[in-house]
């Protein structure tokens, strides 16, 4: 009887040692698990091989984006050097156009001032002229300077011309400078009318068989030796509107020839060749003070 417990203790030991194992195992017929709840290499292999695509795609990504920014950054850099210099030649433009303008501001301002001040010098000498008009004709080793009184001749008015007869010396005289005067010569002034004035609106009709004026005939006049050495002069009347020549003829005691021409317009002021006259005037008074004048 106790040999018999005993082998039933050892039984229900074996059975309870031996239950867990049997209920693991399925019974026969049983469903099979699912394929996705049993450990499968490949697909462990396949998903690294994914993380490493998915990591290298990554990668190139950055890679690329990294590059595009570093483009990006030279476009900005290159589109902003470009900015400025486009600023710095607009900048230069204006500031030269500025420069051209302020330049031909400054041109225009001297020759508007430099034409008032020859316009103002002009009138000053139109001013003069009427009372004296100075001329001045050279030939060879002799100088005229004319004066005529008044400079602005009127019709049927006395005219007196004055010639101050010079000789044009090498080398300057102690006593008379550049020019010694010619005391000794003979001459003798031709005037004669030229032409009429020039008519600028037709005249009114005259008369019937009414005819103008003739031509004042040619008129010789000699001229006197006044009290200052070198000086002559003599009177003449214009009789009618027009231009004069005057024609200066002679010589002196050693057979020199003394000549020259000028023309005079009774009655217009300014004379036509007033400009042409101031011009030739202005190069030929040049004159030297004498030592100690």
């Amino acid at each position: 009887m106790r040999q018999m417990w005993m082998w039933t203790a050892i039984t229900l030991c074996i059975a309870a040692l031996a239950l867990p194992a049997f209920a693991q195992r399925r019974p026969i017929g049983a469903a099979s698990q699912p394929a996705s709840s049993l450990p499968d290499g490949d697909d462990a292999s396949n998903e690294a091989e994914q993380k490493r695509k998915k990591a290298e795609q990554e990668k190139k990504a950055a890679e690329q984006k990294k590059a595009e920014q570093e483009r990006q950054k030279v476009l900005d850099a290159e589109r902003k050097r470009e900015a400025a210099e486009e600023a710095a030649r607009k900048a230069a433009a204006e500031a030269a156009r500025k420069k051209a303008e302020a330049e031909a501001r400054k041109q225009k301002a001297a020759a508007d001032k430099k034409k008032a001040e020859d316009e103002k010098r002009r009138r000053e000498e139109l001013n003069a002229g009427r009372a004296e008009r100075v001329l001045v004709r050279t030939a060879d080793s002799v100088r005229l300077r004319i004066s005529l009184r008044p400079g602005a001749p009127e019709i049927k008015a006395v005219e007196e011309v004055r010639l101050d007869v010079a000789e044009v010396l090498k080398v300057p005289d102690p006593s008379f400078g550049e020019f010694k005067p010619i005391t000794d010569a003979d001459l003798v002034a031709t005037v004669s009318f030229v032409e009429p004035p020039a008519v600028d609106k037709p005249e009114p009709k005259k008369a019937k068989g009414a005819q103008p004026p003739p031509p004042p005939p040619p008129v010789r006049y000699r001229l006197h030796a006044l009290y200052d050495a070198g000086v002559y002069g003599f009177h003449v009347t214009l009789l009618q509107p027009g231009q004069y020549r005057i024609e200066i003829e002679g010589k002196d005691a050693k057979g020199r020839q003394i000549g020259g021409s000028f023309d005079l317009y009774p009655g217009v002021w300014p004379p036509p060749d007033w400009d042409s006259e101031k011009a030739r005037t202005n190069e030929g008074t040049g004159r030297r003070r004498p030592i100690g004048g």
